[in-house]
């Protein structure tokens, strides 16, 4: 059973948006247990109806279906508009699964189905997707919506209740991670990652108990002195050294869990520089990645620097990596915030540039120490001259602007080569090292 709590977690906090304040109105229920907004039974009562018909081995077909841009309706028109706007959903929803609709969560509805002969959600999901191409009159005011869909059937794939829900609401996190306006059927490839991010979130809730996170190092060269003066601090599970750490971070911050993980890598992070200082070890810094969230939180350079006094490390020594797409919002307030820390030395960098949605010039008008350009704009330029130019470009405009430029994901001498006639300053990659302990990274540092 935990693992259905966890995923609920995971999941949960992903689908809950700013509107915060209507959530009253969905937690409400008539004396049927009926949604006091929009007339339709709830979540529990889907969940019942779905564990009824796997008790009786009823074959089955559900889908869920999420509002996408509800938050941009109440920043337009208010809470007034958008309860309307839920009722006339719901409303047409009933309608055309023939009183099958359920109010999952504030944006979501669901649809449970029982399979009597052909499959029959499928053409529901069809004929939903083409209502939702059409605008939606609410008092006078024509409002036009996406939604993302996730649909499952069962015994076919999902062997349970709980697998049923959980494939549903991952399958949901997908569609609006992909962009919105998607339907993604759920299989069994899709049952396999919502478990293994079970499996994921399981260690990660362990490690933070324990107060302990593995941290592991990658060294990266600097060209112009021919020596390995930077490290990037990267988390790796004890269970398995192959998943990826933006990827544990991006499920503890899903989770909810991700200032807990930054807190306890910080400490060691502070720890260790302050034991590398001890021994001599000559580097330049070392890179920590930090969620967007608690970049922008009002307290955490204050704790940065607590950290920093408490383990007696220069601030220089400490870089903060943020990925592309944390900037797409408003350019002045993450100039503010980069320049709050550039005041006391923090340097804040940029990871795996090219492959997010910012904008360029405020790529380059925020004060970044350096740049990461990603793996895949590298590997292209290998056999493509048309992104080999491209590269050079970028690379020669943040030099001119005094930012540096980090080449990563190298894994081949070919690759090193081009990452040199490039002229970046810094390479990162498997082909020095893949992330190791303390301990082996030292070796790559020099020592007075």
């Amino acid at each position: 059973m935990i693992k259905y709590i966890l995923i609920g977690l995971l999941i949960g906090v992903v689908l809950c948006i700013a509107l915060l304040p209507n959530f009253y109105m969905l937690g409400k229920k008539d004396g049927k247990g009926k949604d006091m907004l929009t007339g339709l039974k709830g979540r529990e009562s889907l969940l019942k109806v779905m564990q009824k018909w796997f008790d009786k081995q009823f074959p089955m077909e559900a889908f869920l279906i999420s509002i996408d841009e509800l938050d941009m309706v109440h920043s337009q028109y208010g809470y007034a508009v958008v309860d309307m706007l839920l009722v006339i959903v719901a409303n047409y929803l009933e309608m055309a699964t023939k009183k099958r609709a359920y109010r999952y969560s504030y944006d979501c509805f669901g649809v449970l189905v029982k399979q009597k002969g052909e499959p029959e959600a499928i053409d529901l999901i069809s004929e939903i997707c083409d209502r939702f191409k059409l605008p939606w009159n609410v008092d006078g005011k024509e409002i036009k919506l996406t939604v993302s869909i996730s649909y499952i059937d069962a015994p076919k794939v999902a062997k349970s209740a709980e697998e049923m829900v959980n494939c549903l609401d991952y399958g949901l996190y997908y569609a609006k991670k992909n962009g919105k306006s998607q339907v993604v059927y759920c299989d069994d490839s899709t049952k396999n990652q919502v478990f293994r991010e079970i499996d994921i979130l399981q260690q990660i809730f362990n490690q933070i108990k324990e107060r302990r996170v593995p941290v592991f190092y990658q060294p990266i060269y600097d060209r112009n002195t021919g020596e390995f003066n930077r490290l990037e601090a990267l988390i790796r599970l004890n269970s398995n050294e192959g998943i990826n750490p933006l990827e544990v971070l991006a499920i503890a911050q899903r989770a909810g869990v991700v200032n807990e993980i930054e807190n306890i890598v910080m400490e060691q992070v502070c720890e260790d520089i302050h034991t590398l200082d001890l021994e001599g070890y000559q580097f330049d810094s070392i890179a920590v990645n930090i969620s967007t969230q608690r970049l922008g939180r009002g307290d955490f350079l204050d704790q940065v620097l607590d950290c920093l006094e408490r383990h007696n490390v220069a601030p220089e020594k400490i870089k903060l990596e943020i990925v592309e797409n944390s900037i797409a919002g408003s350019f002045g307030e993450t100039l503010d915030i980069m320049e709050q820390f550039n005041e006391f030395g923090i340097g804040i960098c940029l990871d795996d540039f090219g492959v997010g949605h910012s904008n360029l010039t405020d790529v380059i008008r925020l004060p970044f120490e350096s740049v990461k350009i990603d793996r895949t704009l590298l590997w292209e330029s290998e056999k493509n001259e048309t992104c080999y130019n491209l590269v050079s470009n970028l690379v020669a405009i943040f030099s001119q602007n005094g930012t540096k430029v980090c080449a990563s994901g190298i894994e081949s001498q070919e690759q090193e080569e081009i990452a040199g006639n490039l002229f970046l300053e810094y390479i990162q990659g498997f082909y020095y090292s893949k992330p190791v302990p303390l301990s082996a990274a030292k070796q790559f540092l020099a020592k007075e």
